[in-house]
Parts: C-alpha cells; structure tokens; sequence
C-alpha cells in the first residue's frame, strides 16, 4: 500500500518503530546486547573471537552465522552490515552483531559472515569479500542516507595492488541501491550455495 507521495506505507510504519527502538535503546545507553554502549565497544580493535558467542547457544543458520563470526573475526570487523544496526544498535562492523543476540534473528547478517568466511576459505582477497558482500545486501540497507559509520566504511575499502585489479565500477555511494552490481555477485551466489549444502 503506497500513500499519494508514492511512499509505502509498510515502510514508513518499520522506519517509525525501527527509529523508536533506536531512541529507546540511546535514552537507557543500552545496547542491542543488553549492557552499555561503552562497555560493549571496549578499546577500538579490541573485539575477537572471544567476543563472539557462543555457536552452540543457536541452531540452524544462526548457528552458523555466529560460527562463522567466531572462525573470522577480523575478516567481520572489517565488513559493514546491511541490515541498519549502525543505527539502531550503534553497531560499526559486522563482528557486533555477533556480539550479542542481534546475529540470531537477522538473515543480513548471517548470510554476510557465512559467506564472507567462505570467500575468506576459497582464498579470495578482503578487498574482493567486501565487494563482493556490498553488491550483494547494500541494497537491502533500509536508510535512505549512509550513516557515518557506512561513510567511513567506504571509504576505507582498497584493492591490494599486489592481488586485485583495479574495479570496474564504484561501489553504490548511494544507500539502498544495487545499480553497481559486478561479476563480484556471482562469488556470492557460489559462496552462498556451497553454505547452504553444509
């Protein structure tokens, strides 16, 4: 259902209540994980492996997700993560979301760190894996603006001169989009089949 603006109606109701729990979760300093936003962010570059929960505490793809969050943690801290907790959870890499419960309920950000190991096992550059991830789920972002922490995020990506070649198109300034898609999303779609046969 669209309104006369052409906006949909579905949308703008998710946005208010996503925007709500965000204001509720900033007023009480807490975090998607229950305790303070400070004492969840610790040092910067501090988060590892053992920050990561416990696999076993889910089942399924949630599983392993947070597995896959635990076997990488550097390669997740230096993803962004699509689903919008930069937002509504203060959360400035993909490793946060496996920090905390966030990572069992969200697709986003199972499918990213899933796929991203596996690109990571195949041998495949951080510099391809982040592509790769940003062709696939950037258009899944659900704000019309990039947030700081996505800003800084885009800009920090670069191709190793010694392993990648130069890329064919910007990756998407814009949020929200997917005009920018390049042979990068078939790694995904290889990467993400092969996950799901395990």
């Amino acid at each position: 259902m669209t309104d006369k603006t052409g906006v949909s109606i579905t949308k703008l109701i998710i946005a208010l209540a996503l925007f709500g729990l965000s204001q509720v979760n900033r007023a009480s300093g807490a975090n998607c994980c229950g305790g303070t936003k400070a004492a969840a962010e610790g040092a910067p570059g501090q988060s590892s492996a053992n920050s990561v929960l416990n696999p076993s505490k889910f089942f399924g793809r949630a599983s392993l997700g947070y597995k896959a969050a635990k076997q990488a943690p550097e390669l997740c801290q230096k993803l962004f993560c699509y689903c919008g907790c930069d937002m509504t959870d203060s959360h400035s890499s993909l490793l946060d979301c496996f920090t905390c419960d966030h990572g069992a309920d969200c697709q986003i950000c199972q499918d990213e760190a899933i796929i991203g190991l596996h690109m990571q096992q195949e041998g495949k550059s951080l510099y391809k894996i982040q592509r790769a991830i940003d062709d696939a789920f950037s258009q899944q972002y659900p704000w019309d603006k990039p947030s700081a922490q996505l800003t800084k995020y885009r800009q920090s990506i670069k191709p190793d001169s010694k392993t990648d070649s130069a890329p064919d198109a910007p990756i998407s300034q814009s949020a929200g989009t997917n005009s920018n898609r390049s042979s990068t999303t078939t790694d995904v779609q290889n990467s993400g089949a092969k996950a799901k046969e395990q």
